[in-house]
């Protein structure tokens, strides 16, 4: 289920993070993801570095740092099951003069991790 969720991006250095606003206990580095917990166990966040490269990857078109400054909404999707859990940052902005959702789906850990519900 998707649920919106607050951005900011840093520029200068490429990172894009969306969160949900709760406070992160624990973090988890998956090649250019960190997935932010809190203290009970829940995906609250999503960093994303060298934002402009990974999403321009993703869409198949050219998403420029300036894109990326001007993003028009955000959510976060987490599917769980009992053992693995899926993410899935949502971002829309504007590309070719259009507003265009782009699905980000983050890189599950090669490690099964439970996750509470």
């Amino acid at each position: 289920m998707a649920r919106k969720a607050k951005v900011d991006y840093d520029k200068e250095n490429d990172i894009l993070w969306v969160y949900s606003g709760e406070k992160v206990r624990d973090s988890l580095e998956i090649d250019s993801f960190i997935i932010d917990f809190s203290h009970d166990d829940k995906v609250v966040g999503v960093e994303i570095l060298d934002a402009s490269e990974v999403i321009s990857n993703l869409a198949l078109s050219r998403i420029s740092r300036e894109m990326l400054s001007n993003i028009k909404e955000t959510s976060l999707s987490i599917y769980q099951s009992r053992e693995l859990f899926y993410v899935v940052v949502g971002i829309v902005l504007e590309v070719d003069n259009k507003l265009r959702e782009i699905p980000i789906q983050v890189p599950a850990p090669k490690v099964a991790v439970a996750v509470q519900g």
